[in-house]
């Protein structure tokens, strides 16, 4: 019977070896998110790379891995600063960009970018018998099952959601780039199956700030007794299309106000309050 193992990797340059022996399939999950308390280069651009490439020159050295599904980001593509003017899909690609960065999204957006890149590369090169699906998602928001209490909620990139319904006022945009974590979910298991290849991107039209319209319309009460106050979260536009990705798997994404229902749902149940 198939079985499945965690594995939470603190030193990212150290190579998989021991932990993919035997191993049939991989999903690649965590990294680094963009923070201004981590070094642009050291902190968020370098991990990006090494944890890829390592994963796949290890994964090289082990006859059992049939495929590997590789998070990756819709600001994997994505040029700063954003042209809404310009589509962007699952095909387009940015060059590996000159370093050093001064701020957290062009090193998170160039490390991506370069992960992305080596992994083709990769491929193309060493022909590895294994298969390689990449998924890029957008912030990812939804329910999360590991919040014990409101804080947690804020431990992720739910906090950019959460800000603008609970009175913050962001210090600077953010690209538009949402996705419902049930999508995410659903894309990765997805492209575990037998014939699937390639790139997926799952993300969908907004604006961070209707979040608030979206409260409003569900949770009248929670905003009535000031447990919910507008924040302000500016939002740059990106012409980011991933149809191609609901095609192809056969199902439509959730919107955002979906995202916004289930965390704020979540806000309201952790803090006691139901708020409909």
């Amino acid at each position: 019977m198939p079985s499945l193992k965690a594995f939470t990797v603190i030193k990212l340059t150290t190579p998989y070896d021991e932990a993919i022996k035997g191993v049939t399939y991989v999903i690649h999950l965590a990294l680094p998110l963009p923070s201004p308390f981590l070094d642009p280069q050291t902190g968020i651009y370098k991990p990006n790379i090494k944890s890829v490439s390592t994963l796949l020159v290890s994964a090289s050295k082990e006859p059992s891995v049939k495929k590997i599904v590789i998070t990756s980001s819709v600001f994997a593509n994505i040029p700063f600063p954003p042209d809404p003017s310009q589509e962007i899909t699952t095909r387009s690609r940015l060059p590996n960009l000159p370093r050093p960065f001064d701020s957290m999204l062009p090193a998170y957006s160039a490390g991506k970018a370069a992960a992305l890149n080596f992994t083709e590369n990769f491929i193309k090169e060493k022909e590895p018998s294994f298969a390689v699906v990449t998924v890029l998602p957008g912030f990812v928001f939804g329910r999360d099952d590991r919040a014990l209490d409101v804080k947690d909620l804020y431990a992720g990139t739910n906090r950019i959601l959460l800000g603008a319904i609970t009175g913050q006022s962001a210090a600077s945009p953010m690209p538009a780039g949402a996705t419902h974590v049930d999508d995410a979910a659903k894309v990765h298991l997805a492209g575990l199956k037998e014939g699937i290849a390639g790139s997926f991107g799952i993300t969908t039209v907004h604006n961070f700030n209707d979040a608030w319209k979206a409260v409003e319309k569900h949770f009248s009460e929670a905003v009535a007794d000031g447990t919910f106050t507008q924040g302000n979260q500016p939002t740059v536009p990106v012409n980011w299309n991933a149809h191609q990705t609901e095609i192809d798997l056969e199902f439509t994404f959730k919107t955002y106000e979906d995202m916004v229902v289930d965390v704020a749902g979540q806000y309201l149940e952790l803090s006691g309050n139901k708020g409909n």
